[in-house]
């Protein structure tokens, strides 16, 4: 079975490294971060509710 996880596309990496590199932490990874908006989401579309 495969790792889901890992990425193995170098565009993705390159995309995903520049725009962790030009963020501001906070605006990803607070309280009120694109992540906590992300796992609100996929929690909503498992719910069926989106």
């Amino acid at each position: 079975m495969k790792n889901k996880s890992k990425v193995s596309n170098p565009t993705i990496e390159k995309v995903v490294s520049e725009i962790l590199s030009q963020s501001d932490p906070s605006e990803i990874f607070g309280k009120e971060g694109i992540f906590q908006e992300i796992k609100k989401r996929e929690f909503r579309i498992n719910r069926g509710t989106e």
